[in-house]
């Protein structure tokens, strides 16, 4: 289990780093590409004057759901609460809360697990924004990374590969995408190397780049859930202690969890124990 708080302060200083690294991933493909200048598209694959844009997808964190569970979490002190992003039968985003506890202190806490099925509309938003990028290229990639807010590849090959497959006809120029994750949860972003998938664009009139075919995943052991964990507590700092133990008892296995962030919503420092 890891944090991503403890390597990075800010976002921005995650996205300086995948930007860098995702020139490294297309070289390390035997692509030859030039960095490009604002506006457009971050690089070129020079060979066949395509488009590349390299983008991080982050927390879905301003959900509308959990709107109301953040503002009376203050109100809910000396409880855990479990909630799960999720869709409905009408493919409403729900939080749909799975766990309740009650705590020895007055300490407020709110643990969020966010389903992939919560998030297609951020994904389609992601492609509208980006593809716009493009526009002076006939042909285009998307490289997305998701080492900031983990699903694991399986999952996320399944997601973008029905996207393709239902709106891929309003995006011909696009080759596809390649989804960048992690192997494990434990895996550190700033030092281990990721795993690389390309999803191709079905509906796509162009030869796709033999490079980019190559990209199979080959690990399919794992399976990473992303959280992220908010604390109402004294200004002055809480104790949280975030153990096997402790996730244990909301049904949550160390060894697949990843913590996108942990808030203290009064603005005091929490204090990590025995992650």
């Amino acid at each position: 289990m890891q944090t991503n708080k403890s390597v990075f302060k800010h976002r921005s200083e995650f996205e300086d780093l995948s930007e860098i690294q995702c020139e490294k991933w297309l070289s390390s493909l035997g692509l030859k590409i030039k960095k490009l200048s604002p506006p457009g598209p971050d690089y070129e694959i020079t060979e066949e004057s395509i488009g590349v844009e390299c983008s991080i997808m982050d927390v879905y964190k301003n959900a509308n759901v959990l709107a109301d569970l953040r503002k009376n979490l203050c109100n809910k002190k000396g409880t855990e609460q479990y909630v799960k992003i999720t869709v409905d039968e009408s493919s409403s985003v729900i939080a749909k809360k799975i766990k309740e506890f009650k705590r020895d202190d007055e300490t407020a806490v709110l643990i969020v697990e966010y389903d992939l099925s919560a998030v297609r509309k951020k994904h389609l938003s992601k492609l509208n924004k980006e593809i716009e990028h493009f526009q002076r290229f006939e042909k285009c990639l998307l490289v997305l990374d998701y080492r900031y807010f983990m699903f694991h590849s399986n999952i996320l090959a399944a997601e973008w590969n029905d996207i393709l497959q239902q709106y891929g006809e309003s995006y011909k120029s696009l080759l596809g995408v390649i989804l960048v994750t992690l192997k494990t949860a434990k895996d550190d972003v700033t030092v281990d190397s990721p795993v690389l998938q390309f999803i191709q664009n079905p509906q796509t009139p162009f030869q796709i780049p033999k490079q980019l075919e190559s990209i199979k995943l080959t690990d399919k052991r794992y399976h990473i859930i992303p959280i992220s964990i908010e604390v109402c507590g004294p200004a002055q700092g809480v104790k949280f202690e975030l153990s096997r133990e402790y996730l244990k008892k909301f049904g949550l296995d160390a060894e697949t969890i990843r913590v996108h962030t942990i808030e203290n919503e009064t603005g005091g420092q929490i204090h990590i124990e025995n992650v």
